[in-house]
């Protein structure tokens, strides 16, 4: 697998797994003129993946949760998850720091497809 490719892959495995929960309403959905992209959206839930934590960018959220912010993105309110491939085994402490700062944003973040099924009920 080449490494350029795993986001998009993650990407395209967890949105055929949300398929088979809920109806998508977006895929790799860019918006427009480069304000943001809905790696998976559902009519309630805006899914933004990512292969590894490493991924993650804390400010990334305003644009999905804070409707005063230039470009906001979510205006009928949908609930907003972070999803996590890789498995955090030894989380750092500076990991949980930004988990926690991100959650304090109203994002749910999930690191397995169980913890996300269980989010979309």
């Amino acid at each position: 697998m080449n490494s350029n490719n795993i986001g998009p892959i993650t990407e395209g495995k967890e949105g055929a797994f949300v398929k088979t929960k809920k109806v998508l309403t977006g895929f790799g959905q860019k918006i427009k003129p480069n304000i943001t992209d809905f790696d998976v959206a559902t009519l309630d839930e805006i899914i933004e993946v990512k292969a590894a934590f490493s991924s993650v960018k804390e400010d990334q959220f305003t644009k999905l949760l804070d409707h005063t912010a230039p470009n906001f993105c979510n205006p009928t309110q949908k609930k907003v998850i972070l999803y996590v491939e890789k498995p955090l085994i030894e989380t750092t402490d500076a990991q949980i720091r930004i988990i926690e700062r991100i959650k304090s944003q109203g994002v749910t973040f999930v690191n397995s497809l169980e913890e996300l099924e269980k989010i979309l009920k």
